[in-house]
């Protein structure tokens, strides 16, 4: 009798360990999550629960806004978002394609992070926002299938077609950003032949695509850190003890616009080659709140062509195609890309193909070191010009199919010993004829030619540099000078030029610009100048600046003299003086603090910040999630990591919530922990989910 009470017990116990997830979460001082798990899902389902107590708004909002609940959990201004999703037909295309464009392992992976979710939903009950849960791995598709076109700026070229008296500029849709650097160098110019990289993305500073720094290990293989969004059940950009990589945004064709061809007689068809097809057609009903509880169906009008989504205006009838609009596995490919190896298994996960743009910069154990210009390129017929409105009558135009890996812009193991990408042309990756030639590519593909300060900065610096070590290259990674090819040097002479009457302020002020060095350091007013006149300048939206860059696409000589002088009336008003050190105007604010710090807009320490009530400029967007690696000649990893704030991105109760600030203006890093024995000392909470 007892043997089989034993073995009964023994087989519930087994079965147990087979439904439920195995995981542990440790928090070490800075309370980064580390999760240790058996298998990968398991490790999932623990990441799921941990970002969920440091950040569940984000996620639940993540579900939310791709079901296309966002207006009626939050109210009207968000109809654009619930337009957006219902357009993309995120859903019906996950349902339909789930199952077979994800793997089996890749689905047992988004279900145990969709139950990490639910698992805390369950506790907390108090902090659901909408009646969404419990979620499944469905849903954490659909996020990504939400999130991925906004990079692309699907969302703002569907708002300018759409004609509809209840969506204005004031609706709103998430704010997604277009910059970050990664610098990558190797031998023969590092020192003692190390490899180092530097991942450095600029995100926003807080909402639904802020940085979160997670550790994932199970006793699979599965060994990664890294940066991901709310919502990811992956590390997005990191390193696993082989090789890591870096993220930045490119801004290749991959949109498509087409004007249809109705029928006159039925305005529910148009022509493709010799034949009418009938536009597919559906009203939904997108649920509004707009008092309280109280909420109202608004109709709207979904149409789809053989091209994709469809809307009528008074234009005209217009069709969009976009790169990877139909496919879901980007989680399951940066989830490849996380178990790679070698740069042979990491490029294979390249090639599952359904990301569909990025720069990336890659580095790893051997010493390898390469860039991609990646995106899903289009195989289009070179007979159109594709930056204009095409056709939509014709199967000519119906492109199917993509470029293969192979054939994109490929820059590795150059004899410079560096590459790097600021949001610039892939064309000047590194120095010497390794970088690509512009006429091996074709012109359909859209390649930007763009350079920014921050990409020329990286190349002087990398390219004249010996012997990198560890501190250099933290030294290049911070640089704050902007470049003599810059448009700095053109908009100075500008001001000296004008021959207007000036004010002893605005003469004191012209002084210090022309005598600058083009160096924002932390103490140089001629800084608080120059970038207080830009934001007057963004301001009367005559220039343009984000982490992209700094724009001048608009900006004329009077319009720059005209924010020149409202940045001297501004410090004049506010600090009584013109020589005030940039670090006075400059400032990380978040809770209680609120801190001095350098950088600037589209410098290799990007920050890019608000004018405030008190005249300071607060860091909104730029540098953010940050991690610094290095592979010594043995292969042998270590790396340091800062985040702006902190790892408790939402929770202001939270000591982890800015706990991190202090290191970051001071441009100081902590380090990773990838082993167990490394990280126990540095644990201070340990528990299972």
């Amino acid at each position: 009798m007892l043997r089989r009470f034993v073995s009964l017990f023994l087989l519930l116990i087994l079965l147990a360990l087979t439904l439920f997830p195995w995981v542990e979460i440790y928090r070490d001082e800075w309370g980064v999550p580390h999760i240790f798990g058996k298998t990968d899902p398991d490790v999932a389902f623990g990441l799921g629960y941990a970002h969920c107590e440091d950040d569940f708004w984000h996620i639940q909002q993540s579900v939310i806004a791709a079901r296309g609940q966002m207006a009626a959990t939050y109210g009207m201004q968000f109809l654009p978002s619930d337009l957006y999703a219902r357009l993309l037909r995120i859903w019906p295309t996950v349902e339909q394609e789930y199952e077979t464009q994800i793997s089996e392992d890749g689905r047992a992976l988004m279900e145990a992070y969709a139950k990490g979710v639910n698992k805390y939903a369950e506790q907390n009950p108090d902090q659901i926002e909408a009646p969404v849960f419990p979620i499944c791995g469905k849903d954490i598709v659909a996020g990504a299938m939400f999130k991925l076109p906004l990079f692309l700026g699907v969302d703002s070229l569907l708002m300018r077609y759409f004609d509809h008296p209840l969506l204005s500029s004031s609706n709103q849709m998430p704010f997604i950003t277009m910059g970050s650097n990664v610098l990558a160098a190797t031998a023969p110019i590092t020192k003692d032949d190390v490899t180092l990289l530097a991942i450095n993305s600029h995100q926003p500073w807080s909402g639904p695509v802020t940085w979160y720094e997670a550790h994932l290990h199970s006793e699979e293989g599965w060994n990664m850190v890294g940066g991901l969004f709310p919502g990811s059940p992956v590390v997005i950009l990191g390193h696993n003890p082989f090789l890591g990589w870096g993220f930045t945004v490119n801004r290749p064709d991959l949109i498509d616009v087409y004007e249809l061809e109705l029928h006159p007689d039925d305005p529910d068809q148009y022509r493709f080659d010799d034949q009418w097809l009938t536009l597919e057609r559906e009203w939904v009903e997108i649920s509004a709140r707009i008092l309280g509880t109280l909420r109202i169906p608004i109709p709207f009008e979904i149409l789809w062509s053989v091209y994709g989504p469809t809307l009528r205006n008074p234009e005209g009838t217009f069709s969009f195609r976009f790169a990877g609009m139909d496919r879901l596995g980007v989680f399951e490919q940066l989830y490849r890309m996380n178990r790679a190896e070698s740069f042979e298994e990491w490029k294979a996960a390249l090639a599952h193909g359904h990301m569909p743009m990025f720069n990336i910069g890659y580095a790893d154990h051997e010493g390898t070191i390469a860039f991609v210009y990646y995106a899903l390129f289009p195989q289009r017929n070179p007979a159109y010009d594709w930056t204009s409105v095409l056709p939509g009558n014709t199967s000519e135009t119906l492109w199917e199919s993509y470029m293969p890996l192979e054939e994109l812009p490929w820059v590795l193991n150059p004899d410079s010993g560096f590459i790097q990408n600021a949001n610039s042309s892939p064309y000047f990756t590194t120095h010497g004829e390794e970088n690509p030639k512009p006429e091996a590519f074709c012109p359909t593909m859209g390649i930007e030619t763009r350079m920014t300060n921050r990409a020329f900065r990286a190349l002087e610096r990398l390219g004249s540099a010996q012997d990198i070590d560890w501190d250099q290259f933290l030294e290049i990674k911070f640089d704050d000078r902007y470049s003599d090819r810059s448009d700095l040097p053109i908009w100075i002479k500008w001001l000296q030029h004008a021959d207007l009457p000036w004010t002893d302020s605005e003469l004191t002020a012209l002084k210090l610009l022309s005598e600058w060095d083009l160096q924002a350091s932390e103490q140089e007013p001629a800084a608080s100048i120059f970038v207080l006149a830009l934001a007057y300048a963004r301001k009367q939206n005559s220039l343009s600046f984000n982490p992209s860059g700094i724009v001048n696409s608009r900006m004329t000589q009077h319009e720059w003299i005209d924010a020149f002088r409202k940045a001297v009336a501004h410090l004049d008003h506010y600090f009584g003086s013109i020589h005030v050190p940039w670090n006075q105007v400059n400032r990380l604010r978040r809770g209680g603090l609120d801190l001095p710090v350098g950088g600037g807009p589209d410098l290799l320490f990007s920050i890019y910040g608000e004018l405030t009530h008190d005249g300071r400029l607060q860091g909104f967007v730029g540098d953010c999630y940050t991690m610094i690696v290095q592979w010594d000649r043995a292969g042998t990893l270590y790396s340091e990591s800062i985040h702006q704030f902190g790892s408790a991105t939402m929770d202001p109760n939270s000591p982890h919530y800015a706990d991190q600030s202090p290191l970051f203006v001071r441009k100081e890093f902590k380090p990773v922990h990838m082993t167990h024995e490394t990280l126990m000392p540095h644990v201070v909470r340990q528990y299972v989910p």
